[in-house]
């Protein structure tokens, strides 16, 4: 119900026994996520930040004291059936989002991923597994459908930039050895087939003189992806209103959000989110009946803990980062919308939107096999 302005209750009737609840929204009012709590599963909904707030009868009071007056229910939502069909490997379609404004500036990021989540062979060039120094590990190495040796990258990210050796093992047999010089780097790890390989990293002085350089973390792609928590990624840097077209196509949709906090940022921060047609003349009043596609959403974040690896920028250090979302319903007509960020005041951080939509998707690829 949409009450006319100045309205001061509603009645409800009926010709049968119900049970019946009333609740109200202020249309001004955002909705408020907290991040991660709101997203755990063992958060009751008595816990859970309200989507909207409940109204009681004038004779309420009354109305407790009878017996059988009273009833209370409650409602668990359902896992979104999307989420479950991806799970078992039905085809999808991954969209990346970048600011309308070209002269953000972004970095690729080194950042967990659901092990348990989809994976597809487009992403497994981005899907790395870390590996220790001077330890050998047992991996599973794969390639893409039809592809025999992809081109398998190696990052390295160090505290110092001392010269060192890096030589890579195969099964105890060194078939690579690098000098590294800088504080981080990729290389490409030619002649390494698919299947269990036995791999050891080894940091080696240039001369007896100079520092060990044994303080690095070290990446490889093409990899299981149930065994491989690292994502490789692209984030925008995030330190005032940010906007993002995107184009719903189907009936429900999903919008992920990846936000990366400053390693010193402590407490929790605000991030608002706002939803409107792009084009002027589409901007027509979007009644919110009974869907969770509230146009503008607040979410109040706790920092991470964690450390990103941002490649490209050494000076600059993030947490893990969280991920928050922002629906788009059924009673959002199809058509191109725009998603606008706005940082809390001082916030200085690291932004991505993607979406992934289920379905059978064409697409060209190419792949020169080295030789």
């Amino acid at each position: 119900l949409h009450p006319p302005r100045g309205s001061a209750g509603v009645q409800v009737q009926s010709s049968a026994p119900v049970a019946v609840s009333a609740r109200i929204r202020p249309g001004n009012l955002p909705h408020k996520t907290r991040v991660p709590d709101d997203y755990e599963i063992h958060t009751s909904p008595r816990e859970r930040t309200p989507f909207y707030f409940g109204l009681g009868p004038l004779d309420a009071t009354e109305l407790r004291r009878k017996p059988k007056r009273y009833l209370f229910v409650n409602s668990y939502p359902e896992p979104p059936e999307e989420t479950d069909r991806l799970a078992v490997g039905t085809p999808y379609l991954w969209e990346d989002f970048a600011p309308t404004y070209q002269g953000i500036f972004g970095y690729p990021v080194l950042v967990e991923r659901d092990v348990d989540g989809p994976s597809r062979d487009e992403a497994l060039s981005a899907i790395f597994v870390e590996l220790l120094e001077g330890e050998p590990a047992e991996i599973a190495l794969v390639s893409p459908e039809g592809i025999e040796t992809p081109n398998r990258k190696l990052i390295f990210s160090r505290e110092k930039a001392e010269p060192a050796v890096l030589n890579v093992r195969v099964g105890g047999i060194s078939i690579l050895r690098k000098k590294l010089l800088t504080r981080q780097g990729e290389f490409n790890v030619p002649g390494l087939p698919p299947g269990p390989v036995e791999l050891e990293l080894k940091l080696e002085k240039t001369s007896p003189d100079e520092g060990s350089g044994h303080a690095c973390r070290f990446f490889v792609n093409y990899v299981d992806p149930r065994k491989a928590p690292i994502l490789r990624t692209f984030l925008y840097r995030f330190e005032g209103p940010l906007e993002f077209l995107v184009e719903k196509k189907l009936p429900e949709e999903m919008l992920n959000v990846r936000i990366l906090a400053p390693l010193n940022q402590v407490e929790p921060y605000t991030i608002r989110a706002h939803l409107e047609p792009a084009n002027p003349r589409d901007r027509t009043p979007i009644i919110e009946k009974d869907s969770s596609t509230f146009l503008s959403r607040e979410f109040v974040i706790q920092p991470s803990g964690g450390k990103a690896v941002l490649l490209g920028d050494e000076s600059l250090e993030y947490d893990a980062g969280r991920k928050f979302f922002v629906p788009l319903d059924p009673n959002l007509p199809a058509g191109i919308y725009r998603l606008k960020l706005v940082p809390g005041e001082g916030f200085r951080g690291l932004v991505s939107v993607n979406r992934i939509n289920p379905g059978e998707y064409s697409d060209i690829r190419f792949h020169r096999e080295p030789q």
